[in-house]
């Protein structure tokens, strides 16, 4: 699946496209970069959202999010735009769905 490329469209109505450059299903963690808009177009040399799935219990997983970037030096003000709360909302509703099929299952 490597190089698997997806077009989000953000709220701000940047769009972009964001490069799967590894999943690994065995530790799962899935990273993608940004290849063209969104935060490039924004001053940013690189940007990275990466997601690790650690498992806690049988049933129970936490889902650990962080973004890593580069930013030119004059664009260095653009740093307050970065945020982990749109991949915390994506993830909680993830989780919700989950808990609702596993429910509607039983």
């Amino acid at each position: 699946m490597e190089g698997l490329e997806q077009l989000f469209m953000f709220i701000s109505l940047l769009s972009l496209i964001e490069k799967f450059t590894k999943i690994d299903d065995e530790k799962r963690i899935k990273e993608a970069h940004i290849i063209e808009g969104g935060y490039l177009q924004l001053g940013f040399i690189s940007y990275m959202n990466r997601l690790e799935i650690i498992k806690k219990e049988d049933a129970v997983s936490v889902i650990k999010s962080s973004v890593v970037y580069e930013v030119a030096e004059e664009f260095a003000s653009n740093v307050s735009l970065v945020s982990t709360d749109i991949l915390a909302a994506i993830n909680e509703t993830v989780g919700k769905y989950l808990i609702g099929q596993k429910k509607s299952s039983a």
